[in-house]
């Protein structure tokens, strides 16, 4: 009786996982903060919901630059997206019997590209966090949003480059010849 391969891409794929969790989770923390004037924090979440000590708390900053015509602020977006594949190509990985030489090469290519992504989106925003549409230059800073998702890139990248550097691979025992092809 034959055995199945073993799960060789089950770590790494289950921590690309988490990588992406903390994307996701990122996507829905504050992405943007500044203080107030009596001394309190304001947070914008990254889809616009705005927290903490302010009189617009429980709305939206999408409806208040709509009613301006200022666009959208929405930087959540890229990580939720980003976390999402994240997640099914790690959750791929991690549940896959390996068939043939490189089993996890499209999931690893996937994880590296989703960490690039999230890692660059997540340390652009982190440092340069932008005005949000309604704040001076300078006057805000970035929540814990940005640097989740960044945090979530590595993860994600370092898993990737795990899995395609071959680390993962089933063994194959030169030693055992395979039928091939008989002439």
């Amino acid at each position: 009786m034959k055995t199945p391969p073993r799960r060789t891409g089950l770590p790494a794929g289950l921590i690309a996982v988490a990588g992406g969790a903390l994307m996701l989770i990122g996507a829905f923390l504050g992405w943007l903060t500044t203080t107030t004037e009596t001394g309190g924090r304001t947070s914008v979440s990254g889809f616009g919901a705005i927290a903490g000590d302010n009189p617009l708390v429980g709305s939206n900053l999408n409806d208040l630059l709509a009613t301006g015509g200022l666009g959208t602020f929405r930087p959540g977006l890229v990580s939720l997206i980003v976390g999402g594949v994240t997640v099914l190509a790690g959750a791929a990985a991690a549940l896959v019997r390996p068939a043939g030489r490189h089993p996890f090469r499209i999931a690893a290519l996937v994880l590296v590209v989703g960490g690039l992504v999230g890692l660059g989106w997540g340390l652009w925003r982190g440092f340069d966090p932008g005005t949000g549409g309604v704040l001076a230059a300078g006057e805000g800073s970035a929540g814990a949003g940005p640097w989740l998702t960044a945090a979530g890139g590595l993860v994600a990248l370092v898993c990737g480059y795990w899995l395609l550097s071959g680390r993962s691979d089933v063994r194959i025992d030169p030693s055992v010849r395979h039928p091939g092809i008989q002439l």
